[in-house]
């Protein structure tokens, strides 16, 4: 089952045991900070007409990589497929 809550600044979409959560909304045009796989860095649209699972995935395996993080989603409508976070 997937849940999408919101509030004017914050979202959180829930898929099981993965949790994305945007607490800041910016613009993709300005730099992350450590620790923060932007999914647009990763090729994704965020235009609502364009499947961003392959971009959201890999912004999920770069931050595994990593050791943990948050996948940030700036506003716009993302259209997923099932994004698989593994194990923790």
């Amino acid at each position: 089952m997937t849940q999408l809550l919101g509030a004017t600044n914050r979202a959180v979409l829930a898929t099981g045991t993965c949790v994305l959560a945007l607490a800041t909304l910016v613009s993709a045009s300005e730099p992350s900070p450590a620790g923060v796989f932007d999914v647009r860095a990763f090729g994704a649209t965020g235009n609502g007409a364009t499947l961003d699972t392959r971009s959201i995935q890999q912004a999920v395996r770069c931050l595994r990589r990593r050791g943990g993080g948050q996948v940030r989603l700036p506003p716009g409508r993302y259209l997923s497929g099932t994004v698989h976070c593994g194990a923790r």
